[in-house]
C-alpha cells in the first residue's frame, strides 16, 4: 500500500478538502472506477433511492472521500454530517454516521475502546472472525489488544465516506446510511 496516502475526492483526484471538487457527478478523470465499491454507482443509485423517498439533495450535494490504508484519522469538515465505512482489503467491516453534533463519532470513536459500539471494540471481540478474512495475517489479529488495534485500524482498513451538508438533514443522513448499509453489507452492525 502507499504509505503517502492521503484523503482524495474520488471523483475528480484532489486532496481533500473536497469541496474543491467541482465534478461531483461524473468526473472526467474517472479515478472513481479503480476502487470498489464504484462510488459513482452508489450515487446514481441513492440519488434515485433518495428521490423515492421524497427528498430532495441538490446536484454535487454528496462527497466522497477515500482514506486509503494506511491513513490519519480525518476531521469532520464544517458544516457536514457523514456515512462511513471501513474496509480490510475489499470486505466492508463497519459502516456509520456521524451527524454534525459528533463530529468525534466521525473522526475517532472507531480507533478506540472509550465510546459503545467502536470498529476497534469489533475487532478485538471478533479477532478470529477477523482473521479469517485474512489469514495470512491471523497471528498479527490475534495479538491485538487495546493499545494496539487503533494504531492497526489506522495501517490496515481502507475508508470511503460519503460527505452531505448539514442542511440537507437527519433524514438524508439517516437514509443514507442506511442503504450503504445494504449496499456494504458491513460484517459488523450499527
Amino acid at each position: 500500500m502507499n504509505q503517502n496516502a492521503e484523503a482524495v475526492c474520488l471523483t475528480c483526484g484532489l486532496p481533500i478538502p473536497v469541496q474543491e471538487c467541482p465534478y461531483a457527478w461524473g468526473c472526467p478523470k474517472g479515478i472513481e472506477a479503480e476502487l470498489p465499491p464504484k462510488p459513482q454507482e452508489i450515487l446514481g443509485a441513492f440519488e434515485q433511492v433518495a428521490a423515492l423517498a421524497g427528498l430532495r439533495l441538490p446536484a454535487n450535494s454528496i462527497r466522497v472521500v477515500s482514506l486509503a490504508a494506511p491513513h490519519r484519522r480525518p476531521a469532520l469538515p464544517p458544516q457536514s454530517q457523514a456515512v462511513y465505512s471501513f474496509f480490510l482489503e475489499n470486505r466492508c467491516l463497519k459502516v456509520g454516521k456521524a451527524g454534525p453534533k459528533s463530529p468525534a463519532r466521525y473522526s475517532s470513536h472507531h480507533y478506540g475502546l472509550h465510546a459503545r459500539s467502536t470498529l476497534a471494540r469489533s475487532v478485538l471481540d471478533h479477532r478470529e472472525q477477523i482473521a479469517s478474512l485474512v489469514e495470512w495475517r491471523a497471528a498479527e489479529i490475534r495479538a491485538l489488544n487495546g493499545e494496539s488495534v487503533g494504531p492497526w485500524i489506522e495501517a490496515n482498513t481502507r475508508r470511503l465516506d460519503f460527505l452531505l451538508p448539514t442542511n440537507a438533514g437527519s433524514a438524508a443522513l439517516a437514509l443514507l446510511e442506511t442503504f450503504l448499509q445494504a449496499r456494504f453489507n458491513p460484517v459488523f452492525e450499527g
